[in-house]
């Protein structure tokens, strides 16, 4: 199982990616491949999402990413991923200078966790794409992120969906329909005084973030 996969990954000098999705993966497993990503220079594209490793193997990996300093892109969604793997993800973030993207869609983070990520973004200098759709973060989670682009000049893409939290304050609005869920997230990237080039609103009202290219 994964420890096996960890232990050869421990010793490849070539193995470039490893896709191991919906593999009924836990903790325990993650925790190994975290292991392996301490001492592993070669690995550059990991995707362990839709599996269960929960706060506990996110903490692990997170850990692992404060040394590593060859992966580029990990996919760590739908991994029942909760505020507390999110904030040692965002710790993560503070310390490596090596990965490009992260998605964590679909796990159970909350603003809290989408705060310590915005906290996250002011300091890293590495990360060129985000995304955190389907989650729990909410109209105050999404402010934080985008607010942490003013200071952050890397990341280049962001999607983030607005949750139910969303749909609630659009209705209190009397906006419910995608054109007014434009004009309210419009509205919130303009506090935040971000140059946008495109927002678009899709099913569930995903919200598309991409900054000009220098």
């Amino acid at each position: 199982g994964a420890k096996a996969i960890a232990e050869a990954l421990k010793v490849s000098t070539s193995l470039r990616i490893l896709e191991i999705w919906g593999n009924s993966i836990g903790a325990e497993g993650a925790k190994a491949i975290a292991e392996a990503l301490r001492v592993n220079i070669t690995l550059h594209t990991l995707d362990i999402s839709c599996n269960e490793i929960e706060d506990e193997g996110a903490k692990a990996i997170a850990a692992a990413l404060k040394i590593n300093t060859t992966l580029h892109y990990l996919d760590i969604s739908g991994t029942r991923i909760g505020n507390e793997g999110a904030k040692a993800l965002a710790g993560a973030l503070k310390v490596n200078r090596t990965l490009k993207e992260l998605e964590i869609t679909g796990n159970y983070i909350e603003m809290e966790g989408a705060k310590a990520i915005a906290g996250a973004l002011k300091v890293n200098m590495s990360l060129h794409f985000l995304c955190i759709c389907t989650n729990r973060i909410g109209v105050e989670g999404i402010k934080a992120i985008t607010e942490a682009l003013n200071v952050n000049d890397t990341l280049l893409r962001l999607f983030a969906d607005n949750d139910a939290e969303l749909e609630q304050y659009l209705v209190m609005n009397r906006n419910p329909d995608p054109n007014g869920a434009k004009s309210v997230l419009a509205s919130i990237l303009h506090e935040c005084c971000l140059p946008l080039q495109q927002i678009d609103i899709v099913i569930h009202y995903i919200l598309y973030y991409q900054k000009f290219q220098k």
